[in-house]
């Protein structure tokens, strides 16, 4: 039995049909984008420099040695930062919650001799951020004072 030039017709439209749709749905797929986004491409000609990282893998040594002007000193952690938010007063920020953990603090150097200052140390849960530690630093005669302090959370 022959087949007729209709039903070749046919068969040739199915064939031809299927990649056109799926060009034309990508068209479509990029105008929806392009409207999204409000209107032109606007793609960057240069290679995209990365964000921060937000995902980077929780550490599980939560610890910093921190200077007296807020300085990181070394820290268990490449991500963990710290800061001098004002005399005596310091965050500590590390890349996991520590809301649920137990911090330790206490007035120490950044290097292996030397004598610390004599003092008082407090530390606690920064107001704002679960991932950071606020330390506040007192001399011996209860003023605020910029001392080094060495800090241990664990989780």
């Amino acid at each position: 039995m022959k087949e007729s030039g209709i039903m070749k017709l046919r068969k040739f439209a199915v064939i031809v049909s299927v990649p056109t749709l799926v060009v034309a749905l990508g068209l479509v797929g990029v105008g929806i984008a392009s409207a999204s986004s409000g209107g032109a491409n606007t793609a960057a000609t240069t290679a995209a420099k990365p964000a921060a990282v937000s995902h980077a893998k929780p550490c599980k040594k939560l610890w910093a040695v921190v200077n007296a002007d807020g300085s990181l000193a070394r820290a268990g952690c490449p991500s963990t930062t710290s800061d001098e938010i004002q005399t005596g007063a310091y965050e500590v920020i590390f890349n996991k919650s520590i809301v649920n953990c137990a911090d330790e603090a206490t007035l120490g150097l950044a290097g292996s001799t030397g004598d610390p200052a004599a003092g008082m140390i407090g530390v606690g849960g920064r107001n704002g951020n679960s991932d950071a530690e606020f330390v506040e630093v007192f001399n011996a005669q209860d003023a605020v004072t910029n001392e080094g302090f060495h800090l241990v959370v664990t989780c």
